[in-house]
């Protein structure tokens, strides 16, 4: 008997290729030389190897540690190579006792590919500028699961259609998948294989009609941006134009999407929430309720004013006018113009290998904030910092008018 043969694609179905696996070599080790092959990162954003594993469609994950082994009655074999990735600051200590180092090693496993690597998704218009809506009792279905615990952080995957309306083109989230299996803390969300698979299985069962248009995560008390980590797995593993990324603070209740703008991820300028539908979790959709309600020209102005569209409905690109069924609610997200309230202020406990700089950089964006957030705590002396040290986070508007104020060195 010949090597077996499967159909291997990375964790949301951007591409495939079709290869033959070696028998009794280590899944750990197939699982590394597969995501090679389709271009995944092979080295972390904390530069430490990434461990992958193979989850089957439709079903479970292969043990990692166990040899390749193949049913000889399987017709048709569907692998997805999915990644073992922190996001966000985990203790390094910690995560290195659960990395198993041995798959980031060389092996002498050898995948032969039979096919090139084909794109799964076709998406015209991507010149056309994006327009991201997501169905409002989707998002309060991520507000209440991120409610669970609101001081942990949580992720999962977005799920929906892409169209084109009005000369944009529409990135409209109608289902969500929460991480339940993942490891969590309150600074970090361990994506493991399992919680990967399990993701992923849920889609395959209940959501095959929808395509993954990104993911969401939480930052608990943190604000809504993107951590290098946030970025790394964006970049690598939704990097298609019409992959989104949604934050949300749950202690805060703020929230925003970031999507891709020429090759850059950057926060969007506002979203829509469409209706005010009942679904559940894991209830999927049906093709009558997801016939996308589109705006006319002359009520796509009272989305601003009374936030209120009169739809359509899109079906084999006929439209037809029906009555207002789902509202379309337009979330202008907050200008440097807008006064907000004030910001509770937060602490910080520094651990080991933490600094002012990097703290800064993880929760304002900013690195350069570290000497103002310095002053702000009365720290003199920044290579005196103690781990365990509480350090004071105030809003990033009141660090930036302390470093504009501070008198300037006459050096």
């Amino acid at each position: 008997m010949g090597l077996p043969r499967a159909t291997v694609s990375d964790p949301v179905d951007i591409r495939e290729l079709d290869c033959q696996l070696p028998l009794d070599a280590p899944v750990s080790y197939v699982a590394l030389e597969l995501a090679n092959l389709l271009r995944l990162p092979l080295v972390g954003p904390d530069d430490r190897p990434l461990n992958y594993a193979l989850a089957v469609k439709g079903a479970g994950i292969l043990d990692p540690g166990a040899a390749l082994s193949i049913p000889e009655d399987t017709e048709e074999l569907k692998l997805r190579v999915v990644p073992h990735i922190v996001i966000g600051s985990a203790d390094s200590e910690a995560l290195e006792s659960r990395v198993d180092e041995s798959s980031a090693r060389s092996s002498d496993s050898r995948v032969v590919p039979v096919s090139e690597t084909r794109a799964l998704l076709h998406d015209d218009n991507l010149d056309l500028r994006s327009d991201v809506r997501i169905d409002a009792e989707i998002r309060r279905q991520i507000e209440r699961f991120a409610a669970e615990d609101r001081h942990t952080e949580c992720a999962g995957l977005l799920l929906g259609e892409v169209f084109v309306e009005n000369g944009k083109r529409v990135i409209y989230i109608t289902a969500a998948i929460p991480a339940r299996e993942a490891l969590v803390s309150r600074t970090s969300v361990e994506l493991t294989p399992e919680a990967w698979a399990s993701m992923l299985h849920e889609r395959d069962i209940r959501y095959s009609h929808l395509r993954v248009l990104g993911w969401f995560h939480t930052h608990a008390g943190w604000g809504v941006f993107l951590s290098d980590s946030d970025v790394f797995l964006h970049r690598h593993f939704f990097p298609h134009p019409n992959m989104v990324a949604y934050v949300l603070d749950p202690t805060t209740g703020r929230d925003g999407f970031f999507s891709w703008h020429d090759g850059k991820i950057g926060l969007c300028p506002s979203y829509a929430l469409v209706g005010d539908s009942s679904a559940e979790w894991n209830q999927p959709t049906s093709k009558k309720k997801r016939k996308l309600r589109l705006a006319t020209g002359a009520a796509l102005s009272a989305v601003l004013c009374f936030g209120v569209v009169g739809p359509y409905i899109v079906k084999n690109d006929k439209r037809q006018v029906e009555p207002p069924v789902k509202p379309v609610t337009v979330v202008q997200k907050t200008s440097p113009h807008t006064k907000e309230p004030t910001a509770p202020i937060k602490t910080y406990i520094l651990g080991k290998k933490d600094n002012l700089w990097k703290l800064c950089k993880r929760v304002y964006g900013d690195g350069d904030l570290a000497k103002p957030l310095a002053d702000y705590n009365g720290i003199s002396d920044l290579a005196r910092l103690q781990v365990g040290q509480e350090i004071k986070l105030p809003p990033k508007e009141t660090l930036i008018k302390l470093r504009e104020t501070r008198p300037l060195r006459l050096d």
